[in-house]
């Protein structure tokens, strides 16, 4: 592997992050293989890979390839940044149905429909998108709201319907795995662990 993501966590819970993406901004057209994506239930793309011309064309590709054999194709908005450079190319991705899935947190929906609004920017979203994601507790509030205790109801029996797509239901269980391995510091131990036997290794730490 070339790409390298380094995480810095203060003891008060402030985090930072310095990605460096690596060989993958080379990716182009000519790298997609037709069988692998029309074969994949979903194919997930990166937002944060649609700044080089190349990626880009070879998400369209992709994006192409997937809608052709039928198959979902999902987006992460990645960044409110990203966002701010791409929110018309974002957009057109989802409103000509290249895009099925969109996850976004609430900066990046903001940014993405340029209004502080959560509620405006949530209405929206649906509109563009037929699954959007938000990382955030404000969408369920939504729906008791728009539909009193109905929505309850609407939410769970969406997320019900989800549960055919395995991969998107492994997403949640992976960041709560993640999430208890970093609060339990068994994340930290790991690291370590890791550094002591292949940080000298050229990569080693990131395999």
């Amino acid at each position: 592997p070339t790409a390298r993501s380094m995480i810095l966590t203060t003891p008060d819970g402030e985090r930072t992050m310095n990605t460096f993406l690596g060989a993958c901004q080379k990716l182009g057209p000519a790298d997609i293989d037709e069988n692998v994506v029309s074969g994949a239930a979903i194919t997930y793309l990166e937002g944060y890979l649609w700044d080089p011309p190349e990626a880009k064309a070879a998400f369209v590709r992709a994006a192409d390839i997937a809608r052709q054999a039928g198959r979902e194709v999902a987006l992460s908005l990645s960044d409110s940044f990203c966002v701010d450079r791409f929110r018309d190319e974002f957009l057109k991705l989802m409103r000509d149905g290249r895009v099925s899935i969109c996850f976004a947190n609430e900066s990046e929906i903001h940014s993405l429909y340029q209004t502080a609004d959560t509620d405006t920017a949530i209405a929206a979203f649906g509109q563009d998108v037929p699954l959007g994601i938000v990382t955030l507790i404000v969408s369920v509030l939504m729906a008791v709201a728009f539909f009193g205790p109905r929505g309850l109801y609407l939410v769970s029996t969406n997320a019900a319907g989800l549960l055919d797509h395995y991969t998107l239901v492994a997403i949640p269980f992976f960041v709560l795995m993640a999430s208890i391995l970093e609060r339990a510091g068994i994340a930290e131990d790991l690291f370590d662990a890791m550094s002591i036997f292949a940080g000298n290794l050229r990569g080693g730490v990131a395999v």
